[in-house]
């Protein structure tokens, strides 16, 4: 018989309605001689009715012989998801699994009990997942190459790992080798206590010898025939030793040739150092020393299910480390370097595991740990790093600053520094190291932008890919909208502006191809909710849009299926580069107004707006200040650039002139040929304080507007 390790596309879930006609249901999935977990499901938003259901295993290849092959199925489980309600919206978070190249890269949203795993905006399969809808949004995770490890304190860490496909992934809870004991109750429970023996050979009377232990020495013994006298002996010996006393050793004859020593009390429930025994005077006469009990500390494992589990965890240098135990939230573990679940600390070298505390003078709570510049912390009040490396036990760690970070929203690096939400989701703070005091700072980066940055829930970091772009963070906030910073950071330039959309931003994550996604609650007018998964693309000009060419399947005629949102949404059409007018989605399809000749892109209209600085006027010291302030004319510098309004901040907003060139309108649209350049808006009516000048953006088309010059008057 030959079973391969894995061979994929082989098992299959089929459903039917009446025993003949099978159909599969999800895609197929790996099978092989490693034990394994799997889950079959239908992409979001697809359900089917069946009666029958059955598992099967496909013969791929001749050569293995899988007719003579036994598949066993520990455990079967049939999971119904129904309909997201539109209140209390169901939570979600993003992962994004990178693995080795472009083509393994994935996104993977996570609800109760279900993980999706979708690559290149496909969906693959589901995976199981093991947290409630309460514990979604605290999820925390790492990884390396095709494993990553989740964590959150009331689920033990999940291991997720690609098993060589994009639709075979293995999920289950982690399983480690070993854990540091801890006595939660102080009961020493389960504790052992150390025993060893003496044996001496060819002693005789008025031989003497001493005993070391732990770098104390005893007086000299006299050995005797006796073994219940030589044990008495030796007994009151360690017991006038330093640090040791009475109540705290044991001996007893072992027959005729030994003392068994059991330590107790205080040194009890422990491993106590090997005692060195010494022959003092003897002719002939040796002793030795065995150890027959090794002495262990009582407790219990420092995390299970009874004392909870971690908050977050990270790969570094070799080691997985852990941080934001529920029952110790200030404690720090890691494992053995290259014994990746390994966390024994007896014996402990400098390869061996590390069980560390942080010490403040507060009440510090690890949220999250993050491979930067140094191995960082962070916590509920403070940051803190581990200052020397490599890190081995006894491992220092320094308190850096005392800002604390925000639960539930990993920490990312920018440039050379780190990023992180404060702890109310009120402020973006920079964790970078300053040499010339020789400690991390934690600057506010948001001081100017409180208004947008609050209330942050979740974010995403897109680093840029080339230099004519920035780094994006996408925050979405409690109030549905998202806050988005846009940086410069080695030109000193950071933005924020404010996003909404046609509901509530949930959640956002980005791969390392650039890409950045969201997960986004809609309801529809007929009060059906949704969630979907979206990607950011800047070349859109709708949202939560399909564009496809004009040869496009999914176009019959003048009618365009395939559109993602329910009936009763109404979506606007872009045509060929032109505003095509709004229609109503009707069973997932909508009619358009007359036939794309390159291509159509149909979706949410959203405005873009945005408001200049207030002005600053002279003021005259021999008369009043400036009062009724007006804008006579603005003028604009754009790049490709359509249906522009703009006006006076919080009146009337009037169209920009944009001109075209004439010939231009009888093969392309106005956003096509987006006009470019300087243009004016005269005469420009209304009073504002500070006379701010406002622009808009109703309809769709290209937008970029370089400089705007405004002359005010009082």
């Amino acid at each position: 018989m030959t079973i391969a390790t894995s061979v994929l596309g082989v098992l299959e879930v089929q459903f039917s309605d009446d025993n003949a006609a099978w159909t599969t249901f999800g895609a197929a999935q790996g099978l092989g001689s490693i034990l394994r977990s799997r889950r079959f499901g239908l992409p979001p938003g697809q359900s089917i009715t069946a009666r029958y259901w059955r598992v099967v295993v496909i013969d791929p290849n001749a050569a293995d012989d899988w007719p003579g092959a036994v598949v066993s199925l520990d455990t079967v489980a049939m999971w119904l998801e129904g309909p997201i309600p539109a209140s209390p919206t169901p939570n979600v978070k993003l992962l994004a699994f990178n693995f080795d190249d472009d083509s393994q890269r994935y996104i993977m949203p996570v609800t109760a009990g279900n993980i999706d795993v979708w690559h290149d905006s496909e969906f693959m399969c589901p995976v199981i997942g093991p947290w409630a809808d309460d514990q979604v949004y605290m999820i925390a995770r790492c990884q390396m190459l095709d494993t990553m490890v989740a964590f959150h304190q009331q689920v033990p860490p999940w291991r997720i790992m690609r098993q060589g496909g994009h639709y075979d992934w293995d999920s289950r809870a982690l399983a480690f080798d070993s854990l540091p004991i801890y006595d939660y109750t102080g009961l020493e429970a389960g504790g052992v206590d150390e025993v060893q023996e003496l044996f001496w050979i060819d002693y005789a009377a008025g031989d003497t010898f001493n005993i070391t232990l732990e770098s104390q020495v005893t007086a000299p013994i006299a050995w005797n025939a006796s073994m219940a006298t030589l044990a008495a002996s030796v007994q009151a010996a360690l017991i006038a030793l330093p640090g040791v006393g009475a109540g705290q050793v044991t001996c007893a004859a072992d027959g005729t040739t030994g003392v068994l020593v059991t330590f107790e009390g205080t040194m009890g429930n422990a491993l106590v150092g090997i005692m060195a025994p010494v022959t003092l005077h003897s002719t002939a006469g040796g002793v030795s020393v065995a150890e027959i009990t090794e002495g262990k500390p009582g407790g219990e494992p420092i995390i299970s299910a009874a004392r909870g589990w971690p908050a977050a965890g990270c790969f570094y240098q070799q080691r997985l480390y852990m941080v934001g135990l529920e029952g110790l939230p200030e404690t720090v573990l890691g494992s053995q370097i290259g014994a990746y679940f390994s966390f024994s600390i007896i014996q402990a070298n400098a390869a061996g595991a590390i069980d560390e505390n942080l010490d403040t003078d507060e009440v510090t709570a690890a949220r999250a740990i993050f491979a930067g510049r140094d191995l960082q912390i962070f916590t509920n009040s403070a940051e803190f790093y581990f200052p020397l490396e490599p890190i081995t036990p006894p491992a220092p760690i320094k308190l850096a600053t005392k800002r604390g970070i925000a639960p539930g929203i990993a920490p990312v690096m920018c440039n050379r520094t780190t990023i992180f939400v404060g702890p109310q989701g009120d402020s973006l703070y920079e964790f970078e190291f300053m040499f010339y005091h020789n400690n991390y700072e934690a600057t506010p980066i948001s001081v100017c932008a409180s208004h947008i940055v609050n209330g942050i829930i979740d974010m995403s970091y897109r680093k840029h890919l080339s230099t004519s772009e920035p780094d994006v963070f996408v925050m979405p906030r409690t109030t549905g909208a998202a806050a988005v910073c846009v940086a410069l950071r080695d030109q000193e330039i950071t933005g924020f502006v404010p996003w909404a959309t046609n509901g509530a931003f949930l959640a956002a994550a980005a791969e390392l191809g650039g890409d950045t996604y969201v997960v986004v609650s809609r309801v529809s007018p007929a009060g059906a909710a949704a969630m979907y998964l979206e990607r950011l693309d800047a070349a859109r000009l709708l949202d939560c849009s399909i564009l496809v060419g004009a040869t496009d399947p999914t176009l019959d005629g003048l009618v365009m299926s395939g559109i993602p949102l329910d009936d009763g949404f109404t979506v606007t059409l872009y045509i060929d580069g032109a505003d095509a007018g709004d229609v109503i989605v009707t069973g997932g399809a909508v009619t358009l107004p007359y036939g794309p000749n390159t291509s159509v892109e149909a979706g949410l209209n959203f405005t873009v707006a945005g408001t200049s600085l207030p002005f600053v006027f002279q003021q005259d010291p021999r008369g009043g200040a400036a009062m009724r302030p007006f804008v006579g004319d603005v003028e604009f510098r754009l790049g490709p650039t359509a249906n522009l309004s703009a006006g006076i901040a919080g009146g009337t907003m009037w169209r920009v002139p944009l001109k075209t060139r004439p010939n231009a309108l009888l093969d392309q649209g106005p956003g096509e040929s987006a006009f470019t350049g300087w243009t004016r808006l005269q005469f420009v009516p209304g009073f504002q304080n500070d006379a701010q000048v406002s622009w808009a953006q109703t309809r769709p088309g290209p937008l970029t507007i370089m400089e705007i010059v405004a002359t005010a008057s009082t």
